[in-house]
């Protein structure tokens, strides 16, 4: 703190480079009409700069499915979030997704889910 004032300090990655980090979650089915849950939170450096917890507009058939419409809603805002970032600093700056679903990082990194 600063006097009265609360302050949040924005720093950038351990390289010097502005990183940004887009923490995506879903809950899957959680509403009576079947729908899913998304929460998130965007962070520049160790502050964070964007929360929300939404309900998602479609029924998921599955909870890779929740997932990956909560990381690819949320990347919108992250890749937002960056420009502004990069704007004001004059870096370019790294975009990371944290995602928790094994399945959903299998289909982000690869494009598909792999059927033996």
């Amino acid at each position: 703190t600063k006097g009265d004032a609360l302050v949040i300090r924005y720093t950038p990655g351990e390289d010097g480079v502005p990183l940004v980090k887009i923490y995506a979650d879903a809950s899957y089915g959680v509403h009576q009409d079947g729908k899913s849950q998304t929460g998130a939170l965007v962070t520049v450096g160790y502050g964070a700069v964007y929360w929300t917890s939404t309900k998602q507009k479609c029924v998921s058939k599955s909870s890779t499915e929740a997932e990956l419409i909560a990381a690819s809603d949320q990347l919108v805002e992250g890749v937002h979030i960056k420009r502004v970032i990069e704007e004001i600093t004059g870096l370019k700056a790294k975009l990371i997704l944290v995602q928790d679903n094994q399945a959903a990082i299998h289909v982000i990194k690869k494009g598909a889910l792999e059927w033996e």
